[in-house]
């Protein structure tokens, strides 16, 4: 169990040492840098907020950057800081979004900006409840993967947004996030549901629509950037975390999933998923 204590705002001074790690974004920003501190890890985010994690997990202490909302500053202690520890105490946990179909899990990995959250919020649209965003927690279950359900709500760029809903958002700008959920109602699943296949989306968004399985241990490397690993000097819990994501590609399908981001395309994408996923065995 983690405690989070929560702080006042902060200005974000120049940190001692030098970071062991950094989450670097397509673009090349900076997301996160990771530092030592004594027994525990000093996590930045620039821009957004400082967390200090205590050995062993159990305390964490985050100061907001000023002017950051704070449910930003929740959400960052939610879908990146308790994964880290979640990862670091022997879980197993990806960044992606996923939806149930027909009582199964679909999980969607990709990229920032590859359209995740999108594609989920479009199978809520059509039916198909959503069970997380941002993070996708696995339980093993025997022969299954049990998906764990969290209402985070589904937050999409404005174009998207209004996409979904069919209305303006009153969005000051295409880059502001809005949580479509409450706006419209859409279904979630609060139950676990055994993983059916894993779909990793592709960069290239001028693609033909394309749904191929991709062997076991390719998967396996496709599965790792999206993990999450909070010290990647601790030698033996990398290995743990390898042996974890191994035993996932060699128990759930994966597949690359391409195809052309356009809205008018994504019932065909959803068609094919679909079909393929009833071809799985349940």
């Amino acid at each position: 169990m983690t405690n989070f204590d929560p702080q006042p705002a902060r200005d974000q001074l120049p940190l001692a040492g030098e970071p062991y790690d950094r989450w670097i974004l397509p673009g090349g920003t900076v997301k996160a840098e990771f530092r030592r501190a004594g027994d525990g890890f000093m996590l930045r985010f620039p821009g957004e907020a400082d967390f200090a994690i205590a050995a062993g997990g159990t305390q964490v202490t985050g100061w907001p950057a000023p002017d950051v909302a704070h449910d930003h500053f929740i959400s960052l202690f939610n879908n990146a800081i308790l994964p880290l520890i979640g990862d670091h105490a022997g879980g197993l946990f990806l960044h992606g979004s996923a939806v149930a179909i027909d009582g199964r899990a679909v999980a969607f990995l990709g990229e920032s900006g590859d359209g995740k959250t999108t594609l989920a919020g479009a199978f809520a649209k059509a039916g198909h409840p959503f069970l997380t965003e941002d993070v996708i927690e696995l339980v093993a279950d025997g022969a299954d993967y049990l998906l764990q359900p969290k209402p985070s709500g589904l937050r999409l760029y404005a174009d998207s947004a209004e996409w979904l809903i069919g209305a303006p958002t009153g969005a000051d700008s295409s880059d502001d996030k809005i949580d479509v959920t409450g706006a419209m109602a859409l279904p979630f699943a609060a139950a676990p549901a055994p993983l059916a296949a894993l779909v990793l989306l592709g960069s290239d968004h001028e693609a033909a629509l394309s749904l191929a399985p991709v062997p076991q241990a390719v998967a396996v490397q496709h599965l790792l950037p999206h993990s999450f690993v909070l010290d990647v000097e601790d030698k033996p819990r990398l290995r743990a975390h390898f042996s974890r994501i191994v035993g996932l590609a060699t128990k759930v399908p994966c597949y690359t999933l391409d195809y052309t981001r356009r809205y008018d395309e994504l019932p065909r994408v959803i068609a094919a998923i679909i079909a393929q996923i009833a071809k799985v065995g349940g």
